[in-house]
């Protein structure tokens, strides 16, 4: 359920600004199933406002290294580093971690220095808790006919992790100018001696027309993960958020999660997104081109009125194991979806490819025995 957005005036004057409940001295934490800042002690609670008023887009030729910069030691917060991969994973003060959350390396170590980020302009809390996640997991590794049909109960979960992943969203206004040749199929027929005789036999030919044209189009939040710890074959496919669910960041949405320091900077995701902006004006200006075939096609793209802004998303992190063999999986955090691999079931594949296979031969069998024309 999407939470409705809380009027400021019903919040209180004096917030919870640290992890320590104001009530019992406990341990508070973000709890999706409330949306509320939840005691799991005494149960104190302290609503969160859902507003998005404050999330800005920043033009990105004026506000590139002038960004506004929080110090995360001052919101209450430390970092971890992983010697092993090289995270960066912040939790709450009086948190203690000894594992990391994306290769599981031993003997992580918490960093003495003071650390800085630009600050986020929003963030999408988790709407699905550890118990929902699991859930969808058990959901999941049931479905597919082509996996081993002991994989739902022979699968062994890791803990899920869940952690807030640092993105970039930018937008783009693009301006394009376009030439090409459209190549269009019809078909001729040519005299051809066959058989002893002179027939009329069909023939594919292209007829070439030249086109130009313009296009214009607005690209709004292009999504690009600021993380290079999530493997590679996750990240294209992980960016399915309904972001116009972000509300405005507050750092008390994080409290009793770990979330991780963007390790991929501004400028080198911009670069990542204006490649991903080029490619589809290029896309769009094939299909105003037309035709069957193209060739030649040529695009001169301006873009202009680039904004971005920094935002935090939800998503579970595990694995399991099965037949001694570790999968990872990644859950958006928002809609539940699941990205991972599953195994094949090798015997499963054999025995449709036998099927196809005998139903071909019996056909031919039939047609050479006229049993059928």
């Amino acid at each position: 359920m999407i939470p409705e957005p809380i009027h400021p005036s019903l919040l209180e004057e004096t917030r919870v600004t640290s992890p320590k409940c104001p009530s019992c001295g406990g341990v508070m934490g973000y709890d999706p199933k409330s949306n509320q800042l939840l005691c799991q002690y005494c149960g104190y609670n302290e609503n969160l406002s859902a507003n998005n008023d404050q999330i800005k887009e920043l033009a990105y030729h004026e506000h590139n290294g002038q960004e506004e910069i929080i110090l995360l030691e001052k919101e209450a917060k430390k970092v971890y580093h992983c010697n092993s991969c090289g995270a960066n994973v912040m939790v709450d003060s009086d948190q203690i971690k000894t594992k990391c959350t994306f290769c599981t390396a031993d003997g992580i170590l918490e960093e003495a220095f003071e650390h800085r980020m630009v600050k986020p302009a929003g963030i999408i809390p988790f709407y699905l808790g550890k118990k929902e996640a699991e859930l969808k997991f058990t959901q999941w590794i049931g479905q597919g006919w082509f996996h081993p049909s002991k994989l739902k109960k022979a699968a062994s979960l890791d803990a899920m992790q869940g952690v807030y992943i640092p993105f970039w969203t930018f937008d783009f206004h693009a301006y394009a100018e376009w030439c090409g040749d459209a190549g269009y199929h019809y078909t001729d027929y040519q005299r051809v001696y066959l058989n002893g005789k002179w027939i009329n036999q069909p023939v594919t030919k292209i007829r070439w027309e030249y086109k130009s044209g313009t296009l214009q189009h607005f690209f709004d939040d292009i999504l690009i993960i600021a993380s290079d710890k999530i493997d590679p074959k996750f990240r294209t496919g992980i960016t399915g958020f309904r972001l116009n669910e972000l509300v405005n960041f507050d750092m008390r949405y994080m409290m009793g999660w770990q979330s991780e320091l963007y390790n991929q900077n501004l400028q080198s995701s911009y670069i990542l997104a204006e490649q991903i902006v080029r490619d589809q004006v290029r896309n769009m200006c094939s299909g105003q081109l037309g035709g069957n075939v193209q060739k030649n096609l040529h695009v001169s793209t301006t873009l202009s009125q680039q904004t971005f802004k920094h935002v935090y998303l939800p998503i579970w992190m595990s694995a399991y194991q099965y037949n001694g063999k570790i999968y990872k999986i990644l859950i958006n955090g928002q809609t539940g979806k699941i990205y991972g691999d599953k195994p094949w079931s090798w015997i499963k594949i054999s025995i449709l490819i036998f099927i196809f296979l005998f139903v071909v031969f019996a056909i031919w069998w039939m047609r050479e025995n006229g049993f059928v024309d």
